[in-house]
């Protein structure tokens, strides 16, 4: 597996695709929930404050049940984005295969 490339580096700081996609999508979340407490209580802040503890919340969350998951193979990285585990999928070429 290669290395992945930086996007660019700041102050000697690289900063790779996933990380720069993350933080913008939590930047806009953030801008939507402003924008959607603004309409319906006509307190901005109070979303930006919203944000800020979901995003703690949910990285407290994985942390705890990450590794429960993890433990009963809910977290399994054998799984493909089509939902087919690699067995599956490779017990299906070999099927394939044979006709």
């Amino acid at each position: 597996m290669r290395e992945p490339t930086p996007l660019f580096t700041l102050l000697g700081i690289a900063c790779y695709p996933y990380g720069a996609a993350l933080a913008l999508g939590l930047l806009l979340a953030a801008l939507m929930a402003m924008a959607s407490f603004r309409k319906a209580f006509g307190a901005a802040e109070d979303g930006l404050r919203f944000s800020l503890w979901a995003l703690a919340l949910g990285f407290v969350g994985v942390k705890l049940i990450a590794p429960h998951m993890a433990r009963k193979g809910a977290l399994s990285m054998d799984m493909t984005p089509c939902g087919h585990t690699i067995s599956e999928i490779k017990a299906a070429q070999a099927k394939s295969e044979v006709k």
